[in-house]
């Protein structure tokens, strides 16, 4: 799962990247506009991160699938320590979905392999929780693996709590469904992957 890793993580820096050009254009258009030429406006509601979508009723817990779990991995490597969080069948590059972080960061991303082109959203869901994400599809020029990569979840979402609490999700992607549920070493894996991605950055580097 090598490669996989690596992949995952880019990703988190294509995001910021992303947010952080965007915040730089802004900042300087502001700067380039004259103060008396500014008309003032209403501004517009902002868009939300991510779509809570009404508690559906309660879903009973999955069993697990003989050789797929999550599985929590750092890379100590890097200084940010990017992790990924992955449900996957063991010693393969079978892997359903992923979320990736930095340690401290509490910015959270999700991401599923291949979907069609113009697939624009995936659902999940835990007990009594759910959440739409809203996001993109992107190719690996040198792989040409496909990924889908969802905008970022709050890191205070009910779904991440009950996705912790629970041990499973539910994925809705595509028109497809698929119940992705943990061992107890899978569920221990969610918790120590959200606890890295909202405790201190520890790096001394």
């Amino acid at each position: 799962m090598k490669f996989r890793f690596a992949a995952c993580c880019s990703l988190i820096l294509l995001a910021t990247t992303a947010c952080g050009s965007a915040a730089d254009d802004a900042d300087a258009t502001a700067a380039a506009t004259p103060a008396a030429a500014v008309e003032e406006e209403p501004a517009p509601a902002a868009e939300p991160v991510a779509a809570v979508t009404p508690s559906p009723t309660p879903v009973a817990a999955p069993s697990p699938v003989a050789g797929y779990d999550w599985f929590f991995r750092v890379d100590e490597n890097e200084r940010s320590r990017p992790a990924v969080l992955g449900y996957e069948k063991s010693d393969t590059d079978d892997q359903a979905m992923n979320f990736v972080c930095e340690e401290g960061g509490q910015r959270i991303f999700a991401g599923i392999d291949g979907g069609s082109a113009d697939l624009t959203a995936i659902t999940l869901v835990s007990g009594e929780q759910a959440l739409r994400l809203s996001g993109s599809v992107d190719s690996d020029e040198e792989t040409g693996f496909a990924y889908f990569t969802t905008r970022q979840i709050p890191n205070e979402s009910p779904l991440l709590a009950s996705f912790a609490e629970n041990g499973w999700l539910r994925l809705s992607a595509d028109g497809h469904t698929r119940d992705l549920a943990g061992t107890a070493a899978g569920k221990r894996a969610i918790k120590d992957f959200i606890a890295h991605c909202n405790r201190a950055y520890s790096s001394a580097g």
